[in-house]
This record gives C-alpha cells, sequence and structure tokens, in this order.
C-alpha cells in the first residue's frame, strides 16, 4: 500500500492517469480506516467509565454481624440523602470500587427513604430510625460499627476535604478493625 502522503502528492499531480488517482485515493482512505479506527476505539475505550459494583443497600443487618464477627470485619454504614450531592460525589470518586474491598462490609442507609432493614436485634426498622439510632441526621456521613451495633470510630461526617477522605477513612478503618481484634481476642482468652 502506498502510504497517505504518496496518495495525496499523486492526487493533483496532472500527469497521473485519473483511474491511477482514484485507485490511490480509494486506497489511501482505506488504509487510514484501518489505522485510525482501532486507534479511536482504543482511545474512547479508554477514557469510558469504569464500571463498579453498585453499594449494597442495609437490608439484614443481623446476617452481616455474622458476617462482620466471623471475618473481623467492621460494618461501614455509607448514609445518604437523594437531595445529597457531596453523597454521590462520595459515590463516585471514593466508593466506586469499595463493595470489592474485602476488608470491610459497606452498607447504605437513605435516610429519606423508608426501606426497612432487619436490626442487629432481628427486630424490622427503617433507615431513618437506624440512623437516629446512631445521632446520623447529616449526610453524607461514613459510620463504623461492629457486630454488635456499637459504633468502632468517629463517623466521618460530611466531605471535609476530598483529597484527605482517603486518609480519614483510613484511620477510622483501622481504628475499627483494631477494636474488633482486640474484641476477639477478649472473647478467644474467656
Amino acid at each position: 500500500m502506498i502510504p497517505f502522503a504518496i496518495a495525496e502528492l499523486c492526487r493533483y499531480n496532472a500527469a497521473f492517469p485519473i483511474f491511477l488517482r482514484r485507485k490511490l485515493r480509494y486506497q489511501s482512505i482505506q488504509t487510514m480506516k484501518k489505522i485510525l479506527l482501532p486507534l479511536l476505539l482504543f482511545l474512547f475505550s479508554l477514557s469510558a467509565p469504569a464500571f463498579a459494583e453498585p453499594i449494597t443497600m442495609a437490608r439484614d443487618l443481623a446476617k452481616d454481624a455474622s458476617i462482620s464477627l466471623t471475618q473481623n470485619k467492621p460494618i461501614v454504614f455509607f448514609v445518604t440523602a437523594d437531595h445529597c450531592p457531596y453523597c454521590e460525589k462520595l459515590r463516585q470518586e471514593y466508593f466506586k470500587f469499595s463493595p470489592g474491598d474485602e476488608r470491610f462490609l459497606l452498607r447504605e442507609l437513605e435516610l429519606d427513604e423508608y426501606h426497612s432493614v432487619v436490626g442487629f436485634d432481628g427486630k424490622t426498622i427503617n433507615h431513618q430510625l437506624l440512623a437516629d439510632r446512631y445521632e446520623i441526621s447529616l449526610t453524607p456521613t461514613v459510620a463504623f460499627v461492629g457486630p454488635d451495633g456499637e459504633q468502632l470510630a468517629e463517623p466521618i461526617v460530611g466531605v471535609p476535604i476530598m483529597d484527605f477522605y482517603h486518609y480519614y477513612f483510613e484511620k477510622a478503618l483501622g481504628e475499627s478493625t483494631s477494636k474488633l481484634k482486640e474484641e476477639s481476642q477478649k472473647l478467644v482468652q474467656n
């Protein structure tokens, strides 16, 4: 195949027969399609957003508590509301890949929806009452609780600064995990 630049030079040369100019133009267009189309598809695939797992809605905390107890994982409540733009920002920028994180159980509580949830004690309540139990009234709030439903670390209220959110989250997660390990060691000793 003749490269595109040579085809363009030949295209404007009057001495070149017209049927050859058309053939070269056709070949150069076909060559560009073969090169550019895969390149553009590759570039668009890089810019496409990655598909993340949705955050699991809190439905059965008794079941989550048994998983938390056996695997020494804290339960992390991500408390949201429909009208909260910062909740969506956290969901898209920070918690995008967190549902697959093996260090904790991430559960969402919606303050403005009355989804029913089985509590830690086995009784059915709604998300609003559960948030009230932890004195959560602002969104977004991230709370860290153990298998007994007790808070393990200070909740993160709001989005202090997005650049430092990872630090605050990892600090609270570290506190929660260490408290869970201490409690499980006490149970083993008794």
